[in-house]
């Protein structure tokens, strides 16, 4: 093999070697930041189901007089996606693309109130009402 052909090989095997080590630190650092982003999105959509939680434990029990109690309240977004609030048969907030879903009980409010099957998405402001006459608490 001559002095030029062997510079070249050289040449080459130091390209792919860089490249490999490139492309091994991008894995790890992407790897890095979706284990990250789930860890946000884990701690996130509970603090949110929380938040709805304690408004509606305020919705319930303020303003005994009153027969209609709303609230309106905001919730940031998650990791760039709106969460989705709902209630059925208890409470539950979902991030769509992430298909992650945290289910709460609203502290067993379900035991003392009928909740009013709907949802709401925090594009917009949350808009929580309680019917005292009708026992209801409804999302919208």
């Amino acid at each position: 093999m001559k002095k030029s052909q062997t510079l070249v090989v050289q040449f080459v095997i130091f390209v792919i070697m860089g490249l490999t080590f490139s492309l091994a630190a991008a894995g790890l650092l992407r790897m890095q930041s979706d284990f990250i982003k789930q860890d946000i999105l884990d701690s996130a959509t509970e603090l949110v189901a929380e938040q709805v939680s304690a408004n509606a434990i305020m919705a319930t029990s303020s303003c005994k007089s009153c027969e209609q109690v709303s609230l309106k309240f905001n919730v940031k977004r998650i990791a760039d996606y709106s969460p989705i609030i709902g209630l059925g048969a208890d409470l539950t907030v979902s991030v769509e693309p992430e298909n992650k879903v945290v289910v709460s009980t609203l502290h067993n409010l379900k035991y003392s109130v009928i909740y009013k099957p709907g949802s709401a998405s925090t594009i917009k402001p949350i808009n929580l009402t309680y019917e005292k006459t009708k026992n209801n608490l409804v999302v919208s």
